[in-house]
C-alpha cells in the first residue's frame, strides 16, 4: 500500500515526532507536515521524504492546506496532531490520536500552556480573548474532522476515554487503543551513579519547577535535568547556588541514553500526561521512575514496582518519594522495570499498525 503520514510539524524534539517517524520507517510512507525547523527536530527527519506545507508555523494556515491537499493518489492516509486531521476527508483514512486538542476541550491546559509561553501578560491577554471565539468556530470543525475518519487509534487508554467524551459515543466507537513505540533496545542498564534525572521538557505544563524546589531541600541528593523549553534559563536561575542540581539544557541522544542508564530513579510529574514515554525509557534501562497518579502514568508506571506515584506531586510529596527510592530499592525494581517496558516496545507498535492497515487493503 501507498502511505501518507500527515503531522502538524516538526518544530520540537517530542514523543509526537518521533512516533510518526516511526510510523512512516515502519509502513514505508511518505510524510506530509505543515511546517519544520530542521534544527530543532530529530535529524533522522531528514532522511525520510517529506513534503512542507507551509512557510511559516501559522496553525490554521496549516489546516486549511491539509483540508485542501488531495492525497487521492494514496491507498490510505494515516494523521497525527490536532491540524494534520483536516486531512481526514481522504479516504481511507486513521487517526493516531495523542489527544483531542487540549486548548479547545480543556481549558485549563490551554491557560497553563499560554502562561509559559507568553510572559507579557498583556500581549497574553489579547491573544487569549482573540482565541476564546475562534475556539467556538473551531470545536466544530474539529468535530468534523474527527467523524471523517475511518478509524482512530488512541496512545492510551486515557486518550480514549477523552475522546469519548469530546466527541461521543459513535467516534468512541471507532476508536481502540494502539501505545506508542519505545526504543526500548536503546535504552540499557549501564550502572548506577550517585543523581536522579529530570528528562522532561521545560514549561509549565511538565512540572520540572516542582522537581527542582524538592532537591534545594535534599542537600544530599543530586539531580540532573536534560531538556529545554520556554523555562530553561527561569529554572537556570533557581537553581544557582544549589551545587546538587544541574540543568544542562538539551543533551545529545548517546548523552540521554548514558545519563538514564546510570541514574538513580528518573522523576516525570506532568499535568494529566496523555502517555509519557520517558517512564517507559527509564524502564527499559532498568531504572524506576517517580510520577504522578494522572492521565497515561497510571498506565505505565506500577505503584511499588516499576516505580512511585505521587497523588499530587507536591514538594513534600516528591521529597518523600525520593528519600524512599534509595539506590538499594532501585535496584530491586531492576527485572521488574526491564520486564514491564516490553510490553510498549517498537515490535508490538508495529505489529499493531500493520494489523490496522491490513483492515483497508485492497
Amino acid at each position: 500500500m501507498k502511505i501518507a503520514v500527515c503531522h502538524d510539524h516538526f518544530v520540537k524534539r517530542g514523543g509526537g515526532e518521533r512516533v510518526v517517524i516511526a510510523m512512516a520507517k515502519a509502513l514505508n510512507a511518505d510524510i506530509y507536515t505543515g511546517f519544520v525547523t530542521w534544527e530543532e527536530t530529530y535529524p533522522e527527519l531528514k532522511d525520510l521524504p517529506v513534503t512542507v506545507l507551509c512557510s511559516s508555523l501559522n496553525q490554521w494556515k496549516i489546516a486549511r492546506k491539509f483540508e485542501e491537499s488531495d492525497l487521492s493518489h494514496y491507498d490510505l492516509v494515516l494523521c497525527s496532531g490536532t491540524w494534520a486531521i483536516a486531512a481526514s476527508n481522504n479516504h481511507p483514512s486513521v487517526w493516531y490520536c495523542h489527544t483531542p486538542a487540549r486548548w479547545l476541550y480543556h481549558p485549563r491546559d490551554f491557560q497553563e500552556a499560554a502562561r509559559a509561553a507568553i510572559k507579557n501578560p498583556i500581549l497574553r491577554a489579547l491573544i487569549t480573548s482573540f482565541i476564546k471565539p475562534f475556539s467556538i468556530y473551531w470545536k466544530q470543525k474539529d468535530q468534523t474532522y474527527a467523524r471523517q475518519f475511518d478509524k482512530i487509534l488512541c496512545n492510551s487508554l486515557n486518550v480514549r476515554e477523552r475522546v469519548k467524551a469530546c466527541y461521543g459515543e459513535e467516534v468512541y466507537r471507532k476508536s481502540s487503543v494502539l501505545y506508542p513505540p519505545i526504543s526500548t533496545d536503546r535504552f540499557r542498564w549501564l550502572g548506577q551513579d550517585n543523581f536522579y534525572l529530570s528528562t522532561a521538557r521545560l514549561d509549565g505544563l511538565k512540572r520540572v519547577d516542582r522537581i527542582v524546589n524538592a532537591f534545594k531541600n535534599l542537600p544530599d541528593e543530586n539531580l540532573v535535568v536534560i531538556s529545554g523549553g520556554p523555562d530553561l534559563e527561569k529554572l537556570r536561575k533557581s537553581a544557582t547556588g544549589f551545587p546538587n542540581i544541574q540543568i544542562k539544557g538539551w543533551v545529545s541522544e548517546s548523552q540521554l541514553e548514558y545519563l538514564v542508564g546510570n541514574c538513580i530513579a528518573t522523576i516525570y510529574i506532568p499535568v494529566d500526561e496523555d502517555f509519557g514515554m520517558s517512564p517507559v525509557e527509564s524502564m527499559a534501562a532498568g531504572k524506576p521512575c517517580i510520577g504522578v497518579r494522572e492521565g497515561g502514568l497510571k498506565e505505565t508506571i506500577i505503584h511499588g514496582v516499576t516505580g512511585y506515584l505521587c497523588e499530587n506531586a507536591t514538594e513534600i510529596e516528591l521529597i518523600t518519594a525520593i528519600t524512599a527510592t534509595t539506590k538499594e530499592k532501585a535496584l530491586t525494581m531492576r527485572e521488574s522495570c526491564i520486564f514491564w517496558s516490553g510490553n510498549f516496545s517498537e515490535q508490538i507498535f508495529k505489529e499493531g499498525l500493520k494489523s490496522t492497515i491490513q483492515e483497508f487493503e485492497k
